[in-house]
């Protein structure tokens, strides 16, 4: 199992790359393509984990 830090760190890695401004569509963004792939990790798993992972820690992460 992944810590919940590695998909955070791989989604504020992505919005930090600088593909994300030249980004004509959400799907030519780097943070939309580490969302679809847990997604689709979760598709295949049947299950949430990726995207609950990826959102608890995203939340964890927001100042209070």
């Amino acid at each position: 199992m992944t810590s919940l830090h590695e998909p955070v760190m791989e989604l504020v890695r992505a919005t930090l790359d600088p593909a994300a401004e030249r980004a004509r569509s959400r799907i030519d963004s780097p943070a939309c393509q580490v969302v679809v792939r847990a997604a689709e990790a979760d598709i295949e798993a049947g299950g949430a984990d990726n995207l609950h992972q990826l959102a608890v820690g995203a939340a964890w992460q927001q100042p209070a």
